[in-house]
């Protein structure tokens, strides 16, 4: 077994805005408790200092509404949209939303 120690001063250290969380748990959220309590924790340890809350991974509605009703602020995912290189996302995204993301 591997385990890593840091400090709470070695994690502040880190210029962060937001904090991603995996579409391994984003998945299994709603069929496994714990990975819904490690969401939870996420979300409650992302909120304190005010980052912004990714959840990758998004696939089906039910995901996306658990993950907007657990405090969630961007989600991505084939949901959306399968990834798209940067040009192309500018391109199909940016500029059809009349330039404002």
């Amino acid at each position: 077994m591997v385990r890593v120690y840091a400090t709470y001063r070695y994690l502040q250290a880190f210029p962060v805005d937001f904090i991603k969380i995996d579409k391994s748990f984003v998945q299994m959220a709603s069929v496994d408790e714990i990975s819904g309590h490690i969401v939870d924790n996420i979300v409650e340890l992302a909120r304190k200092p005010g980052l912004s809350i990714v959840a990758e991974g998004v696939e089906t509605q039910e995901q996306a509404d658990l993950m907007i009703g657990k405090g969630v602020h961007f989600l991505q995912g084939y949901l959306y949209s399968p990834p798209v290189p940067g040009n192309k996302f500018i391109s199909e995204w940016v500029m059809k939303a009349g330039g404002l993301m």
